[in-house]
């Protein structure tokens, strides 16, 4: 348990709220997949901490995101710079323990690394995206709910330096000098993202075909797009309504990924319960980030109950994240 200054708390999106706190203890330990269990308000009101996923850390600071759902992140929004805040963590099992499997301890974060968003599920993927070399997919309602390009920016500009392009489905012989790399991820529905005199090329495929075009045959491009052309950044936006990115749900667009690759999902529940239904006969490795209220944050209250094939875990404890084959939904969701 530390008291954590508070440096920022301000809206990024009408949507979304970003803080940043200052706590070299809970910084300096934090990994990608870990949350931290925040005392708001009074001293017993509201009477239960509030989990947030860690959404970056770098030096003695650390940041979350969230947005106003009741009484708890009501008040969270009201905290000022300077504000001081009893927080516990890091907490969780990081994603690297489900991520290092067969291979070397040092280097747990693969090639073939897909992140798939829902909301604001985009919390404990930014942190591990920004540390991996993954293809992201962000999906919300609207384009408030998308992260501004000022936050995926930093993704782009910090992770040029220590993280490749994705390579997925490689094209035989392209190791030879001189040749231009190319990738291919293949999706559920059919796009394009290419741009000529690029030496790096990739063709997404897709089962159905959309139209992303204005009247008159000209191609719509947003800022998303602008800076995803030009930084040549693996992210795919996709909202409900069509205001930014591509039009749908972010599970429309599912990567039909190679055998062997990662998936790591957060989101919620339906969404959830799809990307296991997808991946489910495919011979590759999804994780599911799940979300759940919770009174202590280590495992004393039972409050954060998930179903799995070996019984009940506890996402505070024995999680956030799990193996898709382990976790039950139930078949009404």
């Amino acid at each position: 348990m530390a008291t954590v200054e508070i440096i920022d708390n301000s809206r990024i999106t009408p949507y979304i709220f970003k803080m940043v706190l200052k706590s070299g203890q809970i910084a300096g330990k934090a990994k990608p997949g870990q949350f931290v269990n925040l005392r708001i308000g009074g001293k017993y009101y509201p009477l239960l901490r509030r989990p947030m996923s860690i959404y970056y850390a770098e030096m003695d600071r650390f940041a979350i995101i969230y947005t106003i759902r009741g009484i708890g992140t009501g008040l969270l929004s009201k905290y000022k710079n300077g504000d001081s805040m009893d927080i516990l963590g890091p907490l969780g099992i990081p994603f690297e323990s489900l991520l290092s499997t067969g291979v070397d301890k040092k280097s747990p974060f693969r090639e073939k690394l897909y992140l798939i968003a829902g909301g604001v599920g985009i919390a404990p993927l930014y942190f591990l995206y920004k540390k991996s070399s993954a293809f992201l997919i962000i999906g919300a309602k609207n384009r408030d709910g998308i992260l501004p390009t000022s936050e995926l920016g930093h993704i782009g500009e910090e992770g040029k330096s220590q993280k490749s392009k994705v390579k997925c489905q490689k094209d035989k012989g392209n190791g030879e000098e001189g040749k231009s790399q190319k990738s291919n991820v293949k999706c559920q529905k059919e796009q394009g993202n290419g741009e000529e005199g690029k030496s790096q090329k990739s063709n997404v495929k897709c089962q159905k075909e959309q139209g992303n075009g204005e009247e008159g045959g000209e191609k719509r491009e947003d800022e998303y797009e602008r800076r995803v052309r030009t930084t040549n950044t693996d992210i795919q936006i996709v909202t409900e309504d069509g205001s930014i990115g591509r039009k749908g749900l972010v599970t429309d667009y599912l990567p039909d990924v190679s055998d062997g690759s990662f998936i790591v999902a957060c989101g919620p529940v339906p969404m959830l319960k799809r990307v296991k239904e997808f991946y489910s006969k495919k011979k590759v490795n999804c994780i599911l980030s799940m979300e759940a209220r919770m009174g202590c944050g280590y495992g004393a209250c039972l409050s954060c109950a998930v179903k799995t094939m070996d019984g009940y875990r506890y996402v505070c404890k024995d999680g956030p994240a799990f193996r898709a084959e382990d976790v039950e939904f139930d078949e009404d969701i």
